[in-house]
């Protein structure tokens, strides 16, 4: 003990100790503890002179005498009270500049209660024995075996019965906790997270982390930062088979808001609900649906290697069941910037024009059509254009067919005359505004194959370069004014949107792609989506199509098909895909219906 206190410096950091006063509220026990510990080492410490000039308070002599003193007296005033000692030969006085009786000592000794506070105060003649009694005193709480006190620390107040330590601020200095950074406080965990028993014990172990600023705290599992508001922190709970939580897509954009529901499949009915996105607890989200929106969520995307800030983010929902909290298994939904009311650009994998290289792509991130939608779950599939033609109406899904009724001949379609005068078109090759023709989707049937007879197309004579050059090049210069597509943008040559699958013509199953992965999207939930997810990032519905010969629409999520701009005979092609397959260069007529999606000129 005698070589310990003599560590002085070791102390003042381990304590604070930088100077003032110390003052501490000691109960009986604590009192007698210390005239057995801290009283006999003061003995060791003090058989130098006793200082000079300061009056003996157990006899009139100033050099003092061991042998005339058994006792440390504590003096205030007029009361005393005396610790008896035993110190042996050689023994002086201890002496303190100031100390006070608290108010608790007339019930001295009563079983849990009672105590003594004494306030040890620094002077220049006495700083030693000073810093030896608080040093002392301090170190007593610390190494005390068996003793179970409340404390207060920097004030006389009572504790309250609830708390073992309390600390009042002096208005100048506050609780310090250890500092740690991630990678320390990661060292630290594994020395008993590897242990059950620890890991538990562990609970409540708190830090103030340096590497994000924030006090953290152990749960038992895992740290949780205070950084997060008043929002309280993600525990999770038991995953139960029968709860679920899900939208109806597993894609959105920013500015979108997807309709989430959660439930539970059994008896009894959930009483509360508590949604959990991205791992965070959304505080006004405690109904079995929610609207989610990902600005207001406050979910912070990541950006990819490509460019497309994005984000997987999970969604589950809490419930409280019969009394307990349950969880369902979580959904995964992919978040991706985009601006609503524009083609904002998603970058892709693609083979260049040789084949052997891959190269950056970029697609709208809709399809044409789609621009304004905020709802995922309603309608992101766009419209259905007939190759060749522009805006004109005709691409919406519920346009009017044309003729009304009965089926399309050579006497229907928008004509030329035979003399090349133009009749139902303009120079631009479209139908002419105010005629019959104008905004309806003009059907067709196949009446003959002669080569001077037309089929399939929604005109009486072919032209091929209406929305590109008329060849099959892997880029081709925008036609306008009759491509659909908005200024910077056109409809992609089919070697260009065959490019971010496996290139040129070739087909196959969606998991054989080369240039990105093709992960088809296939949704539970009141409004079935399907689609492909290319590379994570570029979102190609099955938008269905509408069929040439009768106007109506089909194969809503069961086929995507989706225009370019190369010609093939008297047909075009496109990209098509099933919920297996993807077809990079299928041809069909040109009356038909189908998807745009703009790639970036």
């Amino acid at each position: 003990m005698y070589s310990q206190l003599h560590q002085k410096q070791r102390y003042m950091n381990f304590f604070n100790i930088r100077g003032g006063d110390i003052t501490v509220l000691l109960s009986s026990t604590m009192l007698s503890y210390l005239s057995s510990l801290i009283l006999p080492a003061a003995c060791e410490s003090s058989r130098a002179e006793p200082p000079r000039n300061t009056p003996s308070p157990a006899s009139p002599d100033r050099g003092g005498s061991a042998r005339r003193s058994k006792q440390l007296k504590l003096k205030y005033n007029k009361q005393s009270l005396c610790f008896p000692l035993s110190c042996g030969e050689g023994w002086g006085e201890v002496y303190y500049s100031s100390f006070h009786l608290s108010s608790l000592l007339p019930i001295w000794g009563r079983p849990g209660g009672g105590g003594l506070k004494i306030t040890f105060m620094k002077t220049t003649k006495h700083k030693r024995l000073w810093l030896l009694a608080a040093i002392l005193t301090t170190t007593c709480f610390f190494t005390m075996p068996a003793i179970h006190a409340q404390v207060t620390v920097g004030s006389n107040k009572e504790p309250e019965t609830f708390s073992a330590l309390e600390l009042i601020s002096n208005e100048k200095a506050g609780l310090r906790m250890p500092l740690l950074t991630t990678v320390e406080r990661n060292a630290m965990e594994a020395t008993y997270k590897s242990n059950p028993d620890k890991n538990a014990l562990a609970k409540g172990l708190t830090i103030y982390n340096t590497t994000n600023n924030c006090i953290e705290f152990w749960n038992g599992e895992k740290w949780i930062s205070t950084c997060g508001g008043e929002v309280p922190p993600y525990i999770p709970a038991p995953i139960d088979g029968n709860c679920y939580a899900f939208g109806c897509a597993e894609y959105m954009f920013t500015y979108q808001t997807m309709t989430l529901v959660a439930g539970y499949n059994t008896l009894p009915q959930p009483t509360s609900y508590q949604w959990v996105i991205d791992g965070k607890v959304i505080p006004d989200a405690i109904d079995a649906t929610y609207a989610f929106n990902p600005v207001e969520a406050g979910i912070e995307l990541e950006e990819d290697e490509l460019g497309n800030w994005k984000k997987v983010v999970p969604v589950t929902c809490q419930m409280e069941i019969d009394g307990e909290m349950k969880e369902a298994a979580a959904s995964e939904i992919l978040i991706v910037k985009a601006t609503k009311g524009v083609l904002s650009p998603i970058y892709v994998y693609a083979w260049d024009e040789t084949g052997t290289k891959k190269v950056k792509a970029t697609f709208a991130h809709v399809n044409l059509g789609a621009e304004d939608e905020t709802n995922p779950c309603d309608n992101m599939k766009g419209y259905l254009y007939q190759w060749g033609r522009w805006s004109d109406d005709h691409q919406l899904r519920n346009s009017e067919a044309w003729p009304l009724s009965g089926d399309a001949d050579d006497g229907t379609i928008a004509q030329y005359n035979d003399d090349n005068v133009l009749s139902d078109l303009d120079v631009n090759g479209q139908v002419k505004e105010g005629n019959d023709r104008y905004g309806k989707f003009i059907k067709h049937k196949v009446l003959s194959q002669e080569p001077e007879k037309q089929y399939g197309d929604w005109r009486s004579t072919r032209k091929d370069n209406l929305w590109g050059d008329g060849t099959d090049n892997y880029n081709q210069a925008k036609a306008t004014p009759s491509d659909p597509c908005p200024s910077g943008w056109k409809v992609p040559s089919q070697k260009q949107i065959g490019a971010i699958f496996k290139g040129g013509l070739t087909s196959g199953e969606s998991t054989t792609a080369t240039a990105n992965t093709w992960k088809l999207t296939d949704n539970i939930g009141p409004i079935k989506t399907r689609g492909y997810k290319v590379a994570e990032a570029l979102y190609l519905p099955m938008a269905g199509t509408k069929e040439y010969n009768v106007g109506v629409p089909s194969l809503e999520n069961g086929n995507g098909r989706y225009w370019s701009s190369t010609i093939s005979f008297d047909a075009a092609r496109y990209l098509s895909f099933y919920v297996k397959d993807v077809y990079a260069g299928n041809t069909i007529h040109r009356a038909q219906g189908a998807s745009v999606r703009c790639i970036q000129e």
